[in-house]
């Protein structure tokens, strides 16, 4: 590893801008590195995490299709934090899109950010579901790997997937590699691709044709069978739902080409379930599921004794999203957590593996099994959920509480869209939560099912559905209802037009919150949701109706873009700056309101009358 003079020389340069800055700066600094030409991708780009668009990383360096390194270059030293911020986001969602540049799909094992006269090189390590960046470091100095090091690291890197016949056994040793502990990004990289395979076999069938829920029901399922080696009930599963004896064979083919790592229990634990969510986020098109990214599906539901279809939308939120909401309204393995319409699983697993992470795998166990809640009126979410916890700890996998059930009533009607699951009464009784989390759905017209049985209970409720029935009306009172009436935490994803309009009966609804629950922050967000421009709110409130009316509350709004000093437009890294803002919160707002002491709360006026109208 480097770390002598040279490179402080390099960084004692001053530079006016980004372009010089890379002239005379970052290009040197890979020569002395030794790093071939041909090696070095400026401006590569890659996908947005949060848009339909590209994103260019300034520097990428790659050994053949293999990304190694993505560098991040600021001019000033200031900027460095945000410089760190952006090549860790690239970093660990890496997608490339270059044209004509065939480039792994993986999480890129290396990062340099270098801003004025400060530059470190960092190393991906796994810590739970989440990817951070730990700088290297020789004698307690910034060290960088030389280019025969990065090859060394590459090395190491082994190809995982479908063998090419001609190298059958040199492939199979290849898959077969053990990977350590230690390796953890590795896992999440092998898993997912494992996961991409199995799909593609499945989906090579015609009888499962535009059924994307069956599909991944079905690969859920094969997947836990294939856990317990239970390959005649994987046979078994596979013709039930109609495949094809060549697609069976496939899916089985697929298996065995991971088999030592699935009996050796290598496809399970945090960075796994990363894996997971990473393939079916993956957009439609490129050889994997779109159930998360927008695309209308057709869900088949009972009317009056016959089979319907209803068509729904799902939106994957995304992850480094959930990490800072879970890391707003911070549960503790003591606590009782539910997010009513659980979807993916994701704010499941990320508070989950919180607790992990903060208390131990024992505690995290024991939340797990005993507080930790998700609720969906959606079996294709169910299953999906269900699979990400069973990944987390499938010794768990029995006493994991996911639930089909529509979170609004407690005791599903008779006669309903679906069969809903009994046993998810006994946790929605209201006041039962420290913390109810989540991105309920938030269309101007309620969207779940059971329409009917959800207007009866509101006017048993409220007396009336002024403004028409919306899903904002029903989820946000519900999660109100659900936590605890001493300080149950509230943390949702809302759109952002509750905080805004007046009509539709919205300013009843903002008023109650208010009178029930100590508002903590707002955080306005850009769109964040691929194929739908609604702009969305980070809410976080408590129950408390006598909150104390000289408390501070973060209100924040992120842009999609920023200029710099020059006029320049750049898009925001969402991920960075909702990290600082989670930051500020427990810095600076929570222990500034830590000494108040009760108050009056909301002085309980009757709210001005609204209109119904549209």
């Amino acid at each position: 590893m480097k770390t002598n003079g040279r490179i402080q020389e390099l960084l004692s340069i001053r530079c006016l801008n980004d372009i010089e800055y890379g002239h005379r700066v970052i290009w040197p600094l890979l020569d002395y590195l030794g790093v071939p030409g041909d090696a070095r991708r400026p401006q590569f780009q890659i996908e947005s995490p949060f848009t339909t668009g590209l994103l260019k990383l300034d520097y990428l360096i790659h050994v053949g299709d293999i990304p190694m390194v993505t560098i991040e270059g600021e001019p000033r030293a200031a900027q460095f934090n945000e410089g760190y911020r952006q090549a860790r986001n690239y970093s660990r969602n890496f997608k490339p899109r270059q044209r004509d540049c065939a480039m792994r799909e993986m999480t890129v094992p290396f990062l340099v950010v270098a801003a004025g006269e400060r530059a470190e090189m960092h190393r991906a390590v796994a810590r739970g579901l989440n990817i951070e960046y730990e700088p290297l470091l020789s004698d307690g100095k910034p060290a960088f790997l030389d280019w025969q090091e990065l090859l060394g690291e590459a090395a190491r890197i082994p190809v995982f997937g479908a063998p090419d016949p001609r190298l059958r056994r040199l492939a199979a040793e290849e898959i077969g590699f053990r990977i350590s502990e230690s390796q953890q990004v590795l896992k999440a990289d092998a898993a997912t691709q494992f996961f991409g395979d199995l799909y593609a076999a499945i989906d090579s069938g015609a009888a499962l044709h535009d059924m994307d829920d069956k599909k991944i029901i079905l690969f859920n399922q094969i997947v836990a069978l294939a856990r317990h080696g239970k390959t005649r009930k994987i046979e078994t599963a596979c013709r039930k739902a109609g495949l094809a004896a060549r697609v069976v064979k496939k899916v089985t083919d697929a298996l065995s080409w991971y088999e030592r790592k699935i009996e050796a229990n290598e496809f399970s634990g945090a960075a796994v379930a990363r894996g997971y969510r990473n393939f079916l986020i993956q957009p439609g098109g490129r050889g994997a599921p779109s159930n998360f990214s927008g695309t209308t599906q057709h869900r088949p539901v009972l009317h009056r004794g016959r089979i319907r279809y209803r068509e729904v939308a799902r939106y994957f939120t995304p992850t480094e999203v959930i990490q800072q909401m879970v890391r707003l309204a911070d549960p503790k393995s003591a606590e009782r957590v539910i997010d009513m319409t659980c979807g993916s699983g994701g704010f499941l697993a990320e508070c989950l593996d919180r607790v992990a992470q903060t208390e131990g795998d024992r505690k995290a166990r024991d939340f797990l099994t005993k507080r930790l809640v998700g609720t969906d009126d959606d079996p294709f979410c169910v299953s999906c959920s269900r699979e990400m916890l069973t990944l987390m700890y499938p010794d768990c996998a029995e006493d994991v509480h996911v639930y089909l059930h529509n979170c609004l009533y407690r005791r599903a009607p008779a006669g309903g869209e679906q069969k809903e699951d009994a046993d998810a009464e006994r946790h929605l009784a209201p006041g039962r939560y420290d913390v109810v989390i989540g991105n309920p759905p938030g269309n101007d017209e309620y969207s779940g099912s059971n329409r009917d049985e959800v207007v009866r209970r509101w006017e048993e409720w409220f007396g009336h559905h002024r403004g028409g029935l919306m899903d904002h009306h029903c989820f946000i009172r519900r999660a109100v209802e659900l936590a605890k009436p001493d300080g149950g935490r509230i943390c949702l994803l809302l759109p952002e037009g509750l905080l805004a309009r007046d009509n539709r009966g919205i300013f009843d609804l903002r008023h109650q919150l208010l009178r029930d629950c100590e508002l903590r922050a707002v955080i306005s967000l850009p769109r964040v949701f691929k194929n739908n421009n609604a702009k969305m709110a980070v809410v976080y409130l408590a129950r408390n109706p006598k909150w104390n009316r000289r408390r501070r509350v973060l209100m924040a709004s992120v842009e999609m873009h920023w200029s710099d000093e020059d006029g320049d437009e750049h898009e925001t890294d969402l991920v960075a700056a909702l990290e600082t803002l989670v930051d500020r919160y427990h810095s600076t707002v929570e222990p500034a309101n830590s000494h108040l002491a009760p108050g009056e709360g909301l002085v309980d006026a009757p709210p001005p009358a609204t209109s119904d109208d549209e």
